[in-house]
């Protein structure tokens, strides 16, 4: 009986973790699920390839911890198959035990009929005997019933194998298409973040030939006057008109690239406009720059006796050097893909907000 009551204890220990095993899988089930689901918005939008990145690495530990819980039951469960085991054959060997007594006690109960009735004793003895037979067989049925019970456990402990080594497989693929769309993302990361450092270095070095450029440009401008006689024009707020209506996507300081993710100084603003937008001199001037520069595309420049406004991106110019131009001249116009003007204020060679000097559009 202790060993029935120690078997029937290590059932209830296993029934207690398979339910913790359920509910641990459940879990990080919902878990990688979650992952999934944020992953799948990233991949739709088609942005932020480090997030996405993330979400992998996430989902790839959810993936391993579930192949380890699931190892660790697939154990649990092996060793429940053994004591099984071991109980079955326990149980063989009491049960021929049984039999055999049984057979013997069956023997003695038959000599009671052999026996005269008209002695107590002997009378005696074969009831005993009969009484004794009885209880063997009931034993004998008792080992049985359990034998089958153990039994059909078996058949449901290699079941639940089964049934792990089939998740175990199931979950080793997943992970596996996992590590290899992991392995491309990060190649992809990599890539994207050669090209961001490469494209930083060409904007930084755009910029500083525009630097170049503009200082160049107000020297000139600030030598002529002086040999001319002619004043310097005062850059006063409202001064200036719109040169393009629109809207800003990005105002004067730091700004994020939106494609590339770089961080760099805005030196002026840009203006999202209808597409082949007419651009127009926002105040009064001379053209001392009109053609292709760099990452800017075509870009007009204008001298107004003291300041500079720059014009970037532009699709078709109008104007050439030398041209006069009076405030909301046409000088040029955008294109139909990317009507985006960038609009720059030079003040002495030196950027300032151009949102501090346009009137109102």
């Amino acid at each position: 009986m202790m060993g029935l009551s120690v078997f029937l204890s290590a059932v209830l220990l296993v029934v207690a973790t398979e339910s913790e095993y359920r509910a641990k899988l459940q879990e990080l089930e919902a878990k990688l699920k979650a992952t999934r689901q944020k992953l799948q918005q990233l991949e739709t939008q088609e942005k932020d390839l480090e997030r996405q990145l993330r979400l992998l690495d996430e989902e790839r530990k959810t993936l391993q911890q579930m192949i380890r819980t699931t190892r660790q039951e697939e154990r649990r469960v092996r060793r429940r198959l053994d004591l099984l085991n071991r109980r079955i054959q326990e149980g063989h060997r009491r049960l021929g035990i049984w039999l055999e007594a049984l057979k013997v006690s069956a023997q003695d109960a038959a000599i009671e009929h052999v026996w005269p009735e008209d002695d107590p004793v002997l009378s005696l003895v074969a009831t005993q005997m009969t009484h004794i037979a009885k209880s063997n067989l009931e034993r004998y049925r008792s080992e049985v019933q359990q034998l089958r019970v153990w039994k059909k456990d078996r058949e449901k402990a290699w079941q639940a194998i089964r049934s792990l080594r089939k998740r175990l497989e199931k979950d080793e693929q997943t992970l596996a298409a996992v590590e290899r769309k992991r392995r491309a993302l990060l190649k992809k990361v990599q890539q994207q973040k050669k090209q961001t450092k490469t494209r930083e270095q060409e904007i930084l070095e755009d910029k500083r030939k525009l630097e170049a450029l503009l200082r160049e440009l107000a020297q000139k401008s600030k030598a002529k006057r002086e040999a001319q006689g002619v004043p310097t024009r005062p850059l006063k707020r409202g001064l200036l008109s719109w040169p393009v209506h629109g809207q800003v996507i990005a105002e004067f300081g730091m700004m994020k690239d939106p494609k590339y993710g770089t961080k760099v100084k805005n030196n002026g603003i840009d203006i999202l406009s209808a597409p082949g937008s007419e651009i127009r001199a926002a105040a009064d001037g001379e053209v001392v720059f009109a053609g292709p520069f760099l990452s800017y595309r075509n870009m007009v420049i204008l001298d107004h006796h003291g300041f500079l406004t720059v014009y970037a991106y532009l699709d078709v110019l109008y104007v050439q050097v030398g041209d006069q131009v009076d405030r909301g001249t046409p000088i040029g116009r955008l294109g139909d893909q990317q009507p985006i003007l960038h609009f720059e204020v030079r003040r002495e060679g030196k950027a300032v907000n151009p949102l501090r000097y346009l009137g109102s559009s």
